[in-house]
């Protein structure tokens, strides 16, 4: 009896230390956790005042250097003028990535509002946005119904998708893009195909970071920050994105949502727009 009672004395003693151990390290964990948002927040914080701020000293740049290139006064030789042209060039494609990682940091800041949206005017808008021509000819897109989301997080996900498609077929002999909707499994798939250049899909994961771009080498503009942009649009609608692609056979991108959606919280409540 006497040995029985030690031994169970031995186990409290043994399960209220690792009880504390668990409790302590449960802190430093939460802590450490702390530690990180904050610094994520931090990070993003001055990324966007960076981006922010870089935008009006280009516009200087291009500016003057446009009326350089454009003054009759001034005498312009060949490699004068070759020079002022890459300066407008190199700062048009600062602008645009600026441009893309404001829109991207901003996601991050930005409350989602839920409600019906008819994916069938967004198509629409985002085709004017793109400033697409070529008729149903070029694109031809199905019933897209309607899903629940946010309408401005998910035109600013198909414009990007859409801009994708129509970037990497335009040099195809005769380029399409199809647009349409399918439904599985309490979800909402919102498909972009076209018959493109393609990629393999040991990179697909890629195309999701910022700044990943598998055809920069080829004459492709862009800056790798617009599949990023969607991937988070569908992330903060708790959705998912999907590619399927083969070099010189397209690619084909899903971006599923849920049939019913609940807003998500911000992640720091002092990230939600004024």
């Amino acid at each position: 009896v006497s040995r029985r009672r030690e031994v169970e004395a031995s186990l409290r003693s043994l399960a209220a230390s690792l009880e504390r151990r668990v409790e302590e390290r449960t802190a430093e964990l939460a802590a450490s956790n702390h530690d990180l948002a904050r610094a994520v927040n931090d990070l993003e914080a001055f990324c966007y005042s960076v981006s922010h701020d870089l935008r009006a000293p280009l516009r200087v740049i291009n500016g003057f250097a446009t009326m350089v290139a454009d003054s009759p006064a001034v005498a312009v030789d060949g490699d004068a003028a070759d020079g002022l042209q890459r300066i407008r060039d190199n700062t048009s494609r600062m602008a645009a990535l600026l441009d893309d990682l404001l829109s991207f940091f901003r996601l991050g800041r930005r409350r989602a509002v839920p409600t019906a949206v008819d994916m069938d005017e967004v198509f629409a808008e985002a085709l004017e946005t793109l400033g697409v021509d070529g008729g149903p000819g070029r694109w031809s897109c199905g019933s897209l119904g309607s899903v629940v989301g946010d309408r401005g997080l998910l035109l600013l996900a198909l414009t990007n998708l859409l801009g994708n498609a129509f970037k990497f077929s335009a040099r195809q002999e005769a380029p399409r893009v199809e647009v349409w909707r399918e439904e599985a499994g309490g979800e909402v798939a919102l498909v972009v195909r076209d018959n493109g250049v393609g990629f393999p899909m040991a990179h697909a994961q890629r195309l999701f970071e910022p700044f990943q771009r598998l055809h920069a080498g080829e004459g492709y503009e862009g800056t790798g920050v617009g599949l990023a942009i969607v991937r988070r649009v569908a992330e903060q609608h708790g959705g998912r994105i999907h590619a399927e692609s083969a070099p010189g056979e397209g690619a084909t991108f899903r971006l599923w949502l849920p049939a019913s959606w609940s807003q998500p919280l911000l992640r720091n409540p002092s990230d939600a727009p004024g």
